[in-house]
């Protein structure tokens, strides 16, 4: 992790998003306030949004795999049940912090 301080209450670290739970255990428990630019779009976030934005984004890519046509009411029924568990983890990721 690389670090600058910009001025007596502000410090820039720059690490891996891949090490980003990582660090964002790491900072919270020396109690940082951690806050996240988002290359891609320019914008601050929160750990909670990038972590949610993953997470949304894997449970869109599963349900675009979804053969209708080829699926069982048990494999639905599943499919389901496992959809239903990562729209609550989802949830939990806004109100985390």
């Amino acid at each position: 992790m690389k670090l600058t301080y910009l001025n007596d209450t502000v410090l820039k670290c720059g690490f891996p998003t891949s090490a980003l739970n990582k660090y964002s255990i790491l900072l919270a428990h020396h109690n940082y306030k951690l806050k996240i630019i988002d290359t891609s779009t320019k914008t601050i976030c929160e750990v909670n949004q990038i972590e949610a934005k993953e997470k949304i984004k894997i449970l869109v890519e599963e349900l675009s795999k979804i053969d209708i046509d080829n699926c069982s009411v048990s494999e639905v029924y599943e499919k389901l049940e496992k959809y239903i568990q990562m729209s609550k983890e989802i949830l939990q990721l806004f109100y985390k912090y």
